[in-house]
């Protein structure tokens, strides 16, 4: 049977939080360009203001948290304005729930104003529960709605250890949420409750929590762990592939992208050519099961974003790809000496 490559429209449903993934994304650190030339080069991406309480509390509390967040957010906000990124606070670490205050919590969303959402790791192991409870009194979605975290663009990672309660709770300020099973897997802290989460009506994504950048192979596993954790093996199938090939583009969109996922007028022209030979009937009736069985990240062999081709036959066309991995090897050498302070 001779090779054949198919055009997916699948791009840009594939990912919301990292639009690039089916170019050979780097991780370096970004902040060595200015934020409008990182995200124009990779087409699309969402720019994230990152917010702790590990360091600055003494700042924070003194008030000056509050004008270095505004002016952080409307500095982001110019940027993406020509940029075609989006903007999302990222709460990070984590257990950013222990580090940052009730203080904190309200001071931010004061200088934020409603004029984007969260991104926050919720409930991924026992003991951000547990801490919640003993210094707040509240499980942690709870905490998170009394300070005005929670709504519609908002997005809560992971969620391993919500109760039904909780689930009310996202499910009624309509928040979304992404599940990343490779991660959870690895750090051992357990298996997000998708099939209750999906019965409930929260919108729920796929991610990867920076496990790996291929999400083909991040909905194998999601669909292996759901079936393993309700001990069926017949369940799951249409919660994945809605996760990855449906939801994600619907929470990209809710927070600020482009019409993903489709080939219509007015929507992103997002297009992926993925080089695969399939060995038994391919159609639109059963591509789910060709993609999740058969395909893998590194059979993308050519990427569109917003019209442009940004990789043809597995070659970066705006980015000189030599130049960048010496500058991450560099960069990544530097990083790992302060960490083990030593000299690679």
């Amino acid at each position: 049977m001779k090779k054949i490559s198919i055009i997916l429209l699948f791009l840009a449903a594939v990912c919301p939080l990292a639009q690039a993934q089916r170019v050979k994304v780097y991780v370096t650190d970004a902040w060595d360009k200015p934020l409008g030339e990182v995200a124009v080069t990779l087409g699309r991406g969402r720019i994230p203001v990152a917010v702790t309480g590990a360091d600055g509390m003494a700042e924070v509390d003194a008030g000056e948290g509050d004008r270095m967040t505004l002016t952080l957010l409307n500095r982001m906000s110019r940027t993406v304005a020509v940029s075609g990124g989006e903007m999302h606070i990222r709460l990070t670490d984590d257990d950013v729930l222990f580090k940052i205050s009730d203080k904190t919590f309200d001071r931010m969303v004061a200088a934020n104003n409603g004029r984007t959402g969260y991104h926050i790791h919720v409930s991924e192991g026992m003991n951000d529960v547990y801490d919640s409870l003993q210094n707040y009194g509240r499980r942690p979605v709870q905490r998170l709605q009394d300070h005005g975290i929670l709504g519609p663009k908002t997005i809560l990672g992971h969620c391993i250890h919500v109760n039904t309660a909780e689930m009310d709770i996202i499910k009624a300020t309509d928040t979304m949420c992404v599940n990343n099973p490779e991660s959870n897997m690895g750090n051992a802290v357990g298996i997000s409750p998708v099939l209750q989460l999906y019965k409930k009506g929260i919108l729920i994504g796929l991610g990867t929590d920076a496990y790996t950048n291929d999400m083909l192979e991040s909905i194998k596993v999601a669909l292996c762990s759901q079936r393993h954790n309700a001990c069926m093996p017949n369940v799951g199938w249409c919660e994945v592939t809605d996760m990855l090939f449906r939801n994600n583009a619907k929470m990209a969109e809710r927070t600020g992208f482009p019409t993903l996922g489709v080939l219509k007028p007015g929507a992103a022209a997002d297009v992926i050519v993925m080089d695969y030979k399939p060995f038994t009937p391919f159609s639109d009736a059963n591509i789910d099961g060709h993609m999740l069985f058969g395909m893998t990240g590194r059979q993308c062999q050519t990427t569109m974003i917003n019209g442009r081709i940004l990789m043809k036959d597995r070659v970066l066309t705006e980015i000189d790809e030599e130049a960048v991995n010496a500058h991450i090897l560099e960069s990544s050498k530097r990083l790992w000496g302060r960490l083990n302070h030593k000299e690679y």
